[in-house]
């Protein structure tokens, strides 16, 4: 679980319409590179929502998240995402999308993104 990063992942840079347009490691979409991440909400039977505390600021974040490989879907960024953070392997049709949508960041760091949401609902043991 909680796998390392490798910045030199090659992730899809993307247009306005999220057409591939090339590929780049992962560590330069702080150049400002619209690029893909995909994001996942785990809900169990109370509605309780599984949340990560960041390493890296100490914040609240989804279930699980991140860059994927400039060869896998979004939905196959999500299933590799919750594997690797949360050590869980849940079948495709569990994976209920719930939005995509763009997201342009500029502030102490720049990061222009498509995301995709996704919620899994299930009690699944962590």
């Amino acid at each position: 679980m909680n796998t390392p990063h490798n910045p030199e992942e090659l992730i899809a840079i993307v247009d306005d319409n999220d057409n591939i347009i090339g590929k780049s490691p992962r560590k330069t979409h702080a150049n400002g590179l619209l690029h893909r991440e995909t994001s996942v909400l785990v809900v169990n039977q109370k509605n309780e929502i599984l949340v990560q505390e960041r390493a890296d600021s100490g914040h609240l974040d989804y279930s699980a998240s991140g860059h994927f490989p400039y060869e896998e879907d979004y939905l196959g960024g999500a299933i590799r995402e919750v594997e690797e953070e949360l050590g869980l392997r849940i079948d495709k049709s569990k994976f209920t999308k719930i939005s995509k949508h763009r997201i342009d960041y500029s502030g102490e760091y720049v990061n222009n993104r498509f995301i995709t949401l996704w919620e899994v609902r299930g009690d699944y043991k962590i």
